[in-house]
């Protein structure tokens, strides 16, 4: 065998080796991440410690931070993972709508609706909301996954304000940017509020219609406020059906 031959087998094995490696590292990562996701939905993020992890994944505390820095960078992929399914499922809603009104409904429709299924995500977000997370001890990489699925999320959703406002279908008159990160953290509100704040509704049905209605009547009356057409009156009454008057 000749040496640039043996040189070649050589390098290609390496590479395998390192390949293999590679994949193995990321598979493990990728159970921790899976444990972390389970745990964090079921106990609530600040009841888990990363030796609860640990256990859960059959690995020591030590050999976590061979695979991230810390709690908080898991934290960060759990978010970005409900993130990237709750962009997916806004997206194909919006995609179906025709007017950029329309398109802003399918958006806050599809956003309670996913949280309606995904309460305890809904609850990682309101923990990000007010106490963050501190970024510099996360991983560049992990950050600017989740800086980069926002972007493309509010690239997407501001577009349907502007198109409103090209179509006639939205008051030419409002600031599209000012507008949009209103209704959006209002949409965190209201639909934490449907679907946590129910307390006083016994059944599993009640709670359900109560939050659905609660969340409907502001996504109607912000529609409202926006549009240059003329829109129904939803009251919000919770029982017995919320009924519609023309305006």
């Amino acid at each position: 065998m000749s040496e640039d031959i043996r040189f070649r087998s050589t390098r290609a094995f390496v590479t395998m080796i390192v390949n293999r490696k590679e994949r193995e590292y990321q598979l493990r990562r990728e159970l921790i991440i899976d444990v972390s996701e389970q745990l964090f939905y079921e106990r609530g993020y600040e009841n888990v410690t990363l030796g609860d992890i640990a256990r859960a994944a059959d690995y020591t505390k030590k050999t976590l931070y061979s695979y991230i820095t810390g709690k908080g960078e898991l934290y960060l992929e759990v978010y970005c993972r409900g993130l990237e399914k709750r962009r997916i499922v806004i997206e194909e809603a919006m995609d179906n709508a025709e007017t950029g009104l329309d398109k802003i409904k399918a958006l806050g429709t599809a956003y309670f609706e996913f949280f309606e299924e995904n309460p305890q995500m809904l609850l990682l977000v309101q923990y990000f909301d007010y106490r963050g997370i501190e970024y510099h001890k996360v991983e560049k990489e992990v950050v600017n996954k989740f800086i980069n699925i926002n972007k493309e999320a509010n690239i997407k959703h501001l577009e349907a304000f502007k198109r409103g406002i090209e179509d006639g279908s939205i008051n030419p008159d409002i600031q599209p940017e000012i507008v949009y990160s209103q209704f959006i953290h209002c949409l965190r509100a209201i639909t934490h509020n449907a679907i946590w704040s129910n307390k006083e509704q016994k059944t599993e049905a009640e709670k359900k219609r109560f939050a659905q209605e609660y969340f409907h009547y502001f996504l109607n009356f912000y529609l409202r406020g926006i549009t240059t057409q003329s829109q129904k009156i939803v009251k919000f009454k919770y029982l017995p059906e919320a009924e519609e008057i023309e305006e």
